[in-house]
């Protein structure tokens, strides 16, 4: 999905990892108030390094404003940019045509159960990881 959605936004003349979309996703869903970093690497269940290198290429192409949160200075607090604001509501409008694509011809039931079954399989991979790590 990712990958189809970061094809799109390609074609809109938006360059993007795909794994950059949930990141500037978490922090859009902050509404407007800025997100912990902490809490967008807990969130994707992905290393601080990783987050990290995403929030440095997403704040280099002016989607998203770091601040350091007042209660603690070592960590970041992030919010979108209005260009962030721009891009998200592009990639929403991607992501649900594509999702909608993707379940071209399939019942509300066996959406549903894909979309469960998918969200098993992430946490069971994403439990096995932690427990390999």
């Amino acid at each position: 999905m990712r990958d189809a959605v970061s094809t799109e936004l390609k074609e809109c003349g938006v360059e993007m990892q795909p794994s950059d979309i949930p990141v500037i996703g978490i922090i859009a869903a902050g509404e407007g108030s800025p997100v912990m970093q902490r809490e967008i690497a807990e969130r994707l269940e992905l290393d601080r390094h990783r987050i990290s290198r995403a929030v440095r290429e997403l704040e280099e192409d002016g989607f998203i404003r770091l601040g350091a949160n007042p209660k603690n200075k070592r960590e970041n607090l992030l919010e979108l940019t209005e260009q962030g604001q721009k891009l998200f509501g592009l990639i929403a409008k991607i992501a649900s045509g594509v999702i909608e694509r993707a379940f071209a011809g399939c019942t509300a039931e066996e959406r549903r159960i894909t979309e469960q079954t998918l969200l098993r399989i992430t946490r069971n991979l994403s439990q096995n990881e932690h427990q390999m790590g």
